[in-house]
């Protein structure tokens, strides 16, 4: 009977070790990648399809924090209705921070801003009225570029066995409608190591405007590099409006290569910004 009973713990013990597994980690996902935004939609049946002459309505917006940062300082104004035939209670609204998707919150942050309007009567016997009004939307947000990058001083060594540079290298978007969507490396060589130089393009992929991009942090290998940024519109070294049509800047950095062999070094940039969309709506009076 102690045989059998010292047996069965031993399996009991086998079993649990087999099942524990104190290594295995929660899986991650990287939401800095790609193109996301800020969306609005307005909620079934607020405003409903039909408002009738003289009556209340609402118009229940809902606000989704689609990127992968956190939005500051959301101004939200409904503009273009005509007073003749809708009035709301208030015409703007705002929120301080809405949270962007993380492993926290996979899903991002979502918030529900109400109007109340009411309506008032067709004029000259018409049957209806048709109202489009737009939603205007401002904040501010950032970005963070990182990237495993070569840095070879020497380029014309035949007996570097290590990294090699890519020249020009191009990306798909950090989680927002601001975008680190290309970068150049340029090299000038010396006897004790040499200049990098970084070409960073930044461009806008979303649906609204970005206005004025401020470089926050510009590092290599962990040191910070010296940074300005090139063309029309500068406002300071670190500062510009992008003003242009094609929404588009372009950021030169700077540093000294302080090996003589080529070595792979981490690059990370950090941006934030000013950035405004508008949305069309409509709303249907009906006699």
């Amino acid at each position: 009977m102690k045989i059998i009973i010292i047996l069965t713990a031993i399996i009991l013990l086998f079993l649990i070790g087999c099942t524990s597994s104190p290594n295995i980690t929660s899986p991650t996902y990287n939401f800095k990648q790609g193109v996301s935004e800020l969306n609005f939609r307005m909620l079934p049946n607020a405003p409903p399809d039909k408002i009738y002459p003289e009556s209340n309505f609402k118009l229940i917006l809902e606000a989704d924090n689609k990127a992968a940062y956190d939005i500051n300082n959301l101004a939200v104004n409904i503009v273009g209705l005509d007073d003749k035939y809708f009035l709301l209670n208030v015409y703007e609204q705002k929120i301080p921070t809405m949270y962007g998707k993380s492993l926290n919150s996979p899903i991002g942050d979502k918030q529900f801003l109400e109007f109340d309007g009411v309506s008032n009567k067709l004029f000259q016997n018409a049957q209806y009225y048709t109202g489009n009004y737009i939603v205007k939307a401002s904040y501010q947000s950032k970005i963070e570029f990182a990237d495993t990058i070569c840095l070879n001083p020497n380029l014309y060594s035949i007996n570097d066995a290590g990294c090699k540079v890519q020249d020009k290298k191009s990306y798909g978007g950090q989680g927002g409608p601001l975008a680190v969507d290309g970068i150049e490396e340029i090299t000038y060589p010396s006897g004790t190591g040499g200049l990098v130089e970084f070409r960073v393009n930044l461009a806008n992929k979303g649906r609204g405007k970005v206005n004025t991009v401020h470089l926050i942090t510009s590092n290599l290998g962990g040191e910070e590099m010296e940074c300005e940024f090139l063309g029309e519109n500068v406002i300071t070294q670190k500062l510009i409006k992008m003003t242009n049509e094609k929404q588009q800047a372009t950021l030169r950095c700077k540093t000294f290569i302080k090996e003589q062999n080529s070595y792979a070094s981490s690059l990370s940039l950090s941006f934030t910004y000013d950035y405004e969309f508008k949305q069309q709506f409509k709303l249907n009076l009906v006699k």
